[in-house]
């Protein structure tokens, strides 16, 4: 009897079993009345046990291994497709652990990943990986997106660049020109690449050593940083990035900086100095002179980025002086504006601390000189007139002239350059007596060199002496205007030109500045409280 008990107990538990679990082959499911996966294996009331699913989605994503109790890939391997920036087919194959968060609708992975091409060659890899991606539509028919690494990682890449179509940023491109496989170790966040990311090839004894750096915050709003530098002794000259058969010529100390590479794409220099070490030097192209000395630079590390002018001669001696406008930006946000003189900081600033933004004085009432003469202006916009208005009159008579006289026309201009002399206290404003003087020798020698061929040679003459004149005085101007704005800022004021005087507050080019990083209200109010503190 109780043999007979056991039996009945045990076909039951069959039906029972074989109502709740069963096995499939290519199963389709059906969610919200649309086609979802194909299954394969074991499942129960709906919900995958253990097999072989194809969730169908745009990347083919495939699991095969164990699901959770929820019917999520919980152990086994994950595989998915994605094109590369050639519209190549790359796969993604995960071998390892899934574990899903709920509560954040993420499915999250450890363990081993390989990364081939159509021809099932391998592109990347490595042992111990950690990756995570969202699911739009969290439910077990859906696959993830495309999973990205997270967290701290490091694998073997055999090609320079494994991104995929339209996400340049997803993992590092390898900028070296060695031989691969390069070692790369790095932190990613949120899906993208994180701080610093250290590159190694081969050696000769087959260690691995770094050859490059790259640092990435793409969380910096508006202007994500990336950037990339070799490390120092591991390149002897520059290498040429992109379609363009050489660099431009840049002659700079040695000891100064080495540039690594010429981007062709981006017209740019980059390079490292020991002066900024663990830095990252940009310089463009067309910040360099014929002579191949360059004016201005960025600098970067980490997330602070300087924008700087920099005296050329200085560059020349091997030196670093601040020569102009220097920029610093912090993981995004302005940190401080300034404006230097041969290394020093003059006139007003901006300066941005834990109490907020504020405009900021440099300089000593004794380093600043008055400013030239007022009238000095004045002489310069008479003389101007003046010597424009006898140009004309010469001209227009000698065109109204029936018969021209080609030499008596030579003489009245060479009489009115001796009596244009040079106005009195050139020497107030350093390069303008420089300037006069080349003006009247160009002058002077384009009257020796003309034939007086002509109304036709006349016409051409007069506007050529004209554009001299108009050159001559745009430069004497800028000048006057430059000298006159230095001893203001030697004295930490600004120059109001209107009015011909040094003031304590800031002037309209430093308030547009301002206001590209803050707004008209806040501007106006570091105005006021400047003027209060330096009352």
């Amino acid at each position: 009897m109780a043999r007979q008990q056991s039996y009945i107990m045990w076909c039951l538990c069959v039906v029972l079993l074989s109502a709740c679990a069963g096995r499939v082959e290519n199963k389709r499911f059906e969610l919200d009345g649309e086609a979802a996966p194909v299954f394969s294996g074991e499942y129960k009331r709906d919900i995958f046990l253990q097999g072989e699913v194809i969730y169908g989605d745009a990347a083919h994503s495939q699991f095969k291994g164990k699901f959770d109790s929820l019917g999520f890939p919980q152990q086994g391997e994950f595989t998915q497709l994605y094109q590369d920036i050639n519209s190549d087919p790359l796969f993604l194959n995960l071998k390892g652990d899934f574990q899903l968060n709920a509560e954040e609708s993420r499915l999250d992975f450890n363990g081993s990943f390989t990364i081939v091409d159509g021809e099932n060659r391998v592109l990347a890899q490595g042992e111990q990986s950690h990756w995570q991606a969202q699911y739009s539509d969290l439910h077990r028919f859906r696959a993830p997106s495309l999973m990205t690494m997270d967290g701290d990682n490091q694998y073997l890449q055999y090609r320079r660049n494994i991104s995929p179509k339209g996400r340049p940023e997803a993992f590092p491109n390898v900028h070296r020109g060695l031989g691969g496989p390069f070692q790369v170790a790095l932190k990613f966040k949120e899906g993208l690449p994180r701080g610093v990311v250290k590159i190694s090839a081969l050696d000769a004894s087959q260690d691995f050593f770094v050859v490059e750096r790259q640092y990435f915050n793409y969380q910096i709003k508006p202007q994500p940083v990336h950037y990339f530098y070799y490390e120092p002794t591991s390149f002897s000259k520059v290498e040429v990035l992109g379609d363009c058969e050489r660099a431009p010529n840049l002659t700079v100390p040695q000891n100064l900086l080495q540039a690594f590479v010429y981007d062709c794409d981006k017209s740019r220099f980059y390079a490292l100095s020991e002066d900024y070490p663990a830095s990252m030097l940009e310089i463009a192209a067309r910040d360099i002179d014929n002579g191949g000395l360059f004016h201005r630079l960025r600098i970067y590390r980490h997330g602070v980025i300087t924008t700087a002018a920099v005296n050329v001669d200085a560059i020349y001696d091997g030196k670093w002086l601040y020569h102009g406008p220097v920029t610093v930006m912090h993981y995004g946000s302005l940190k401080s504006y300034r404006r230097y003189e041969l290394g020093k900081p003059v006139g007003i600033g901006i300066y941005v601390d834990e109490a907020g933004a504020k405009y900021e004085s440099f300089g000593n009432a004794d380093d600043a000189s008055g400013l030239p003469d007022d009238n000095f202006r004045d002489k310069l916009d008479s003389r101007y007139e003046w010597y424009k208005q006898r140009l004309n009159a010469r001209f227009s008579k000698a065109l109204s002239s029936s018969v021209l006289s080609s030499s008596k026309l030579k003489l009245d201009l060479l009489k009115d350059l001796e009596e244009n002399q040079a106005i009195a206290k050139d020497g107030q404003v350093a390069g303008l007596a420089d300037l006069w003087a080349s003006w009247q020798r160009q002058s002077i020698a384009r009257l020796s060199t003309w034939d007086g061929s002509g109304h036709d040679s006349v016409a051409v003459l007069k506007s050529k002496m004209l554009d001299d004149t108009e050159k001559w005085y745009e430069q004497s101007r800028a000048l006057l205007l430059d000298e006159s704005v230095q001893r203001c800022a030697r004295g930490g004021k600004s120059f109001n030109e209107a009015d011909w005087r040094c003031e304590h507050r800031p002037d309209a080019t430093l308030v547009k500045v301002c206001e590209d990083y803050f707004s008209q209200s806040q501007c106006a109010a570091m105005s006021r409280d400047f003027a209060n503190r330096d009352s």
